[in-house]
């Protein structure tokens, strides 16, 4: 493994794997498969700016010229405040002179973070362990138990990179078998082990050293001396930052494994000792189905089945919510099916149709009818299908409640609108809270007709509280009665900074009060879907294979995330409440993501063509390309929705091989290559989501692979590599580890090689 950017560029990477099965008799046989592999994984290093603060850019910022820095792949840079509303705050503690509030700009800081390789395990592990006993009951039903099991350590991007650390799953099987039925029921057994969120364990790293109560306080306090020491913007921030930042703890020092360990053990959302990233998941699932064919119904083909499931959410009240009673909820599903099959026209056309009913006891029961046809003419198909279906909400999105560095992720249930109370504090969405806040933002500015009108009214308000002030000092004999117009005058400069700190956003957000319209969620309903799907596979000459489709479906209820804003210190009679100031600061704000439905019809449409062609002397050429792309994406994430569709409109593959180019040895190479497309998810920050900036690049790969068979020894050497000759390599998703190249050597025995 080979990606230049990592901690040490090139590592191994060891894969082992083995299958054994053995029929002991006629009646009772068995099987065996053990999977293990080991390596340092690929590194998440994407250091770019995703704050979008003090005017920065997603590919411009870094912690030197932006002291609001938050990196993709740094963590603990999450937590920012604005300088001026922190100086405010001091200046009514009387921990900072009012004198010095012009010298503090409206620019949002951060704390100092930590790479993710400073914070996540990236000794990946893997062994995965299958065993099957398979019995003849008689000649017509089978008995089969069936076990898996897996144990590893990895690291993952969900609505956090998630440092998952000595995890358990096991999946459990028993099953009859008959020529026309089959019964089973199998459980998963979820583990997390010592899991943990990487943000949220750097964060919390910060706040074991010094609170952020503290330390924003000390930034604020040591940017105002260095100004007052004639150093501009850009030097006090680097001297503010020093300041705060005396005696951080460093990673590799026993202090901040110490403080690591400590946060990483305790469970989300931690306790009065501090800080919690530990997650903790011990889900159950259970599963029952059955299926039936119908064997003496001639002129069709008939089947029915049915099933039903259990979850059982256990995450010791860490990522689930829980009910009344403090117990995290259990979800039961139950379904049912019938299809029929009819072939015609001497056997040249199948006709197939089905329906299926489920229910999960959270929503209304989804039927979803489907039919298909497939006609064949000699080495030609011609298919056709329209289905419906649906997509249940997953057991996150119906109960998650869990912090994250970039928000609250709740799940979309109705009982959640109850606990945050969103009818009595109302929420809004990032778009338009964003648009609010560049109102008020512009309303603030020297040249607005607010700010001009604000400091005007601040001047006559300094005016009558400077008369007060000196009119107290003449009639206590302070000051004769003839100097107090001057000194009137001269304190009036004084006080009008402080009077216009707090009525020039004041004003400038009822200016713009207008544009803050609450948010109001829909009823929270399964996605449903209608597809139409056209297809051709056919050979030709016994040489060109072709394989082509197209697709159009239409959305409805379609289920994405929602970006929300809350006040979090809404008080009815409060100012900062009432004119939605507070909806601007972070330490005065809440940020839920939730999934709901769009109410509107939601379309997605795309094609791919595939083509293989057999040369002279074995050798094969071929390709495919697709296309595909959702309607509309770009007006969807503008008002702060997150479809995640994730895909690219165009991607292709073109393959070269040559199974035996000489006796026994073979090859095969292809090169791949996506165009670019946005990725959407909880893990992105909410800004940059909703102006979709966080663009994937495009990106090819060329892999190539040599293999030997060595028949004497039953076995199959390969030499090969992916991704090659690049070491700079690619990402997939936001925030996911860098892919280098890999190269490699394959050993496969194999008893029956021929």
């Amino acid at each position: 493994m080979d990606q230049k950017d990592r901690t040490n560029p090139a590592t191994g990477f060891y894969d082992f794997s083995m299958r054994y099965a053995k029929a002991i008799n006629d009646k009772l046989a068995f099987k065996v498969n053990m999977t293990y592999l080991q390596a340092d994984d690929w590194q998440a290093n994407d250091f770019r700016d995703q704050s979008l603060l003090n005017a920065s850019r997603i590919n411009k910022g870094d912690r030197i010229t932006n002291p609001g820095y938050n990196g993709v792949n740094i963590y603990g840079d999450e937590t920012n405040v604005n300088m001026n509303s922190i100086a405010q705050s001091m200046v009514t503690a009387g921990a900072l002179p009012a004198a010095v509030l012009p010298l503090i700009p409206q620019t949002f800081v951060s704390r100092t973070g930590y790479r993710e390789s400073d914070i996540a395990d990236y000794g990946t592990k893997s062994l995965k362990l299958n065993a099957a006993i398979h019995y003849r009951i008689n000649d017509r039903i089978e008995a089969i138990i069936q076990g898996n099991y897996g144990f590893g350590t990895t690291v993952y991007t969900g609505a956090d990179r998630y440092s998952i650390a000595n995890f358990r799953l096991g999946q459990y099987k028993a099953e009859l078998k008959g020529a026309n039925w089959f019964l089973r029921g199998y459980t998963t057994q979820e583990r997390s082990g010592d899991a943990f969120a990487a943000g949220i364990a750097a964060q919390g790293i910060n706040e074991a050293w010094k609170p952020s109560s503290t330390w924003f306080p000390q930034y604020v306090g040591a940017f105002a001396q260095a100004r007052g020491r004639g150093l501009d913007n850009a030097l006090a921030h680097d001297a503010a930052r020093a300041f705060a930042d005396q005696g951080r703890l460093l990673p590799g020092t026993a202090g901040f494994d110490a403080a690591r360990t400590a946060v990483t053990g305790r469970p989300i959302p931690g306790n009065a000792q501090g800080v919690g990233a530990k997650f903790v998941d011990k889900t159950n699932l259970y599963h029952v189905e059955g299926s039936y064919q119908f064997t003496n119904i001639k002129w069709a083909d008939f089947v029915v089945g049915a099933n039903f499931r259990t979850y059982q959410l256990n995450s010791d009240k860490t990522i689930f919510t829980t009910d009344e009673n403090g117990d995290e909820f259990t979800i039961k599903e139950h379904g049912a099916y019938a299809q029929g099959a009819k072939s015609m026209f001497n056997d040249k056309f199948r006709l197939t149709a089905s329906a299926r009913y489920d229910k999960n006891e959270n929503f209304k029961g989804q039927l979803s009818p489907r039919i298909s046809g497939v006609y064949t003419a000699g080495t030609h198909n011609f298919r056709a299908s329209y289905q419906t279906g649906f997509r249940l909400p997953t057991t996150q999105d119906q109960y998650i409640d869990l912090v994250t560095p970039q928000a609250r992720l709740i799940g979309g249930l109705p009982l959640f609108r109850s606990k945050y109370n969103f009818s009595g504090n109302p929420v809004y969405s990032l778009a338009t809270v964003t648009s609010f806040g560049g109102a008020v933002l512009a309303g603030t500015q020297p040249s607005s007709p607010v700010f001009q009108a604000t400091i005007a009214q601040a001047t006559q308000l300094a005016i009558t509280q400077a008369t007060s002030i000196i009119t107290q000092q003449v009639l206590a004999g302070l000051i004769p009665a003839a100097q107090a117009p001057a000194a009137i005058a001269a304190l009036v400069p004084s006080i009008v900074p402080v009077i216009a700190a707090q009525l020039v956003p004041a004003n400038a957000a009822a200016a713009a009060k207008d544009k803050l319209v609450a948010f109001k969620p829909s009823e929270f309903k399964p996605e449903t879907v209608r597809s139409y799907e056209l297809g051709y596979k056919g050979l030709f000459g016994n040489k060109l294979l072709i394989d082509a489709y197209a697709y159009f479906n239409s959305f409805e209820n379609f289920i994405g995330g929602q970006v929300l804003v809350q006040d979090k210190n809404y008080v009815a009679t409060s100012l900062a409440s009432t004119l939605g100031l507070n909806l601007l600061n972070a330490n005065t704000r809440n940020i839920y993501s939730l999934p709901t439905n769009r109410t509107e019809t939601i379309k997605s449409w795309g094609w791919a063509l595939g083509a293989d062609y057999r040369l002279p002397k074995n050798y094969t050429i071929g390709g495919n390309v697709s296309y595909n792309t959702l309607q509309d994406l770009e007006k969807l994430t503008v008002t702060g929705f997150q479809p995640s569709f994730n895909t690219p409109e165009y991607r292709y593959v073109a393959n070269f091989a040559n199974r035996e180019i000489v006796k026994n040895i073979g090859f095969a190479m292809s090169y791949r290559w996506q165009g670019e497309f946005v990725w959407q998810s909880s893990f992105v920050a909410p800004t940059v989501s909703s102006q979709q900036l966080s663009v994937m690049p495009a990106f090819g790969t060329f892999d190539a692979q040599v293999s030997v068979k060595m028949k004497a020894l039953k076995s199959i050497l390969k030499i090969g590599g992916s991704n090659l000759f690049n070491s700079t390599g690619y990402r997939q998703a936001w925030g996911n580890p860098t892919v280098g190249s890999m190269y490699y050597v394959s050993l496969t025995f194999d008893e029956f090689l021929n």
